[in-house]
């Protein structure tokens, strides 16, 4: 089912992407993207509480209201929906000073082979400014009926510790979260934040030490690693990365047998021919060998490596074998 999202009135901005996949046959050319495993020093003085306090500039959230229109653009795939449509409502109110509610209400009326179901989701938050405060209620509502209801607060230890959730509804209990959880107000300053630095979260954190270890791209740490304000444990490819020649691999940090790494390989349409296949694996391993072109790749990360057909044919096999078995053994199954 693919929905079609109307928006009417908003303060945010969307994009979209869509992705298309088709049956490929193998070519010859795999560029490899080092990931490593990044670690950042603990802090000579006391660490900074978990809470989040943005650097300066500081970031501050405008209140504002978005109002959707869905509709149901195609379904396929063998779903029972036939028709749907609906409106979702988004409203922000509040500062950092006397805290932030967001309210939100979803309601769709989506047709089916065995009717019609209505939906009406509410949900309202409240979260102070200094990240120590939350409450929560939600509700939904089919056909009319209420038939589920949340309600509950949380609250942050004094320091940045752990966070106690209160839930009231559907039952009294009590749970208690590990240091480092984000409040969702919170968590959209960080994001702001970060992104004003060119910097995920996640990495912000590292570079703040409010985490010690991070499996990331290699590049992204590059000047962090040059300054000393992170250091590479290692890469997690099987050899040593050119960007980092100094850093071991996990199997020379001692971690046998580890290797993981995002392949590049080049693709064709299963029915090509072999000739025009071989012409272009060799026109792949010609670009690969280029100079220019090496540098070019290695600033951004990837390490290009040339291979015969039938090279690349058995890297994706291994892989594919490799990684079936971390999902036997896991019992990894899809959501």
């Amino acid at each position: 089912m693919r929905s079609r999202i109307e928006r009417t009135r908003t303060a945010n901005l969307a994009a979209t992407a869509s992705r298309r996949s088709k049956g490929l046959q193998h070519l010859a050319i795999a560029l490899t993207v080092i990931a490593a495993t990044a670690y950042a020093p603990p802090p000579a003085i006391a660490q900074q509480p978990a809470a989040v306090q943005p650097s300066s500039p500081a970031v501050a959230l405008a209140p504002h209201r978005a109002v959707y229109e869905i509709s149901l653009d195609q379904a396929r795939g063998g779903t029972a929906v036939t028709d749907m449509s609906g409106r979702m409502v988004y409203e922000l109110t509040g500062s950092t000073c006397d805290g932030y509610t967001q309210n939100m209400r979803f309601v769709t009326r989506m047709s089916t082979q065995e009717g019609v179901v209505l939906s009406d989701m509410r949900s309202s938050s409240w979260e102070d400014g200094v990240a120590k405060l939350f409450r929560f209620t939600s509700s939904q509502y089919k056909d009319a009926k209420l038939s589920e209801s949340t309600q509950g607060d949380a609250a942050r230890a004094d320091g940045g510790g752990e966070v106690v959730v209160d839930l009231t509804k559907p039952g009294k209990k009590a749970v208690k979260l590990k240091q480092g959880i984000y409040f969702p107000i919170q968590h959209s300053i960080a994001l702001l934040a970060a992104a004003r630095k060119g910097e995920t979260v996640f990495q912000a954190d590292l570079y703040e030490n409010r985490v010690q270890v991070s499996f990331d791209n290699v590049l992204a740490h590059l000047p962090h690693i040059a300054s000393g304000k992170v250091r590479c444990l290692a890469v997690t490819t099987k050899t040593r990365s050119p960007l980092l020649p100094e850093a071991p691999t996990m199997a020379e940090a001692g971690v046998p047998g580890f290797e993981s790494a995002t392949n590049y390989t080049l693709f064709a349409p299963r029915a090509l021919a072999p000739e025009i296949v071989a012409r272009l694996n060799a026109a792949g391993n010609e670009a690969v060998a280029d100079t220019d072109f090496r540098e070019r790749m290695l600033k951004l990360g990837i390490v290009p490596v040339g291979s015969t057909v039938a090279e690349a044919r058995g890297r994706m096999e291994a892989e594919v074998k490799r990684w079936a078995e971390v999902i036997r053994k896991g019992g990894i199954k899809p959501s």
